[in-house]
């Protein structure tokens, strides 16, 4: 699951229409959580969480932030030949951005010893 910190954050790049489009999608789908205490991974405490697993229960809604995330990547100047999301929780996310800006996808895991 992604902190809403760090969702905020990439998304400073983005103008408020795209950030008013994104928070509707995240609102509507049930992914946002607001004004609650989460500790995230890092050892952080946060008030927002997105649980971004529950997006892909609606693909049409995971494909229209793909397309949003491409269009600010590309707005912003960057190019991609390949797009790389984690192998748990990631993957749609990774193809759907990777479909909007004509990329390849991959995945990663995180080994543990």
């Amino acid at each position: 699951m992604a902190t809403l910190e760090t969702c905020s954050s990439a998304l400073t790049m983005a103008g408020p229409p795209t950030q008013q489009a994104t928070r509707r999608i995240l609102e509507s789908s049930g992914t946002l959580i607001e004004n609650d205490h989460f500790v995230y991974a890092s050892g952080d405490h946060g008030s927002g969480w997105i649980a971004k697993d529950l997006i892909n229960l609606r693909p049409e809604l995971a494909y229209q932030l793909g397309q949003l995330l491409g269009k600010e990547i590309q707005n912003n100047g960057l190019k991609s030949e390949m797009v790389c999301g984690p192998a748990i929780g990631g993957v749609i996310c990774a193809q759907y951005t990777a479909l909007a800006l004509g990329s390849r996808c991959v995945f990663s895991e995180q080994v543990v010893n």
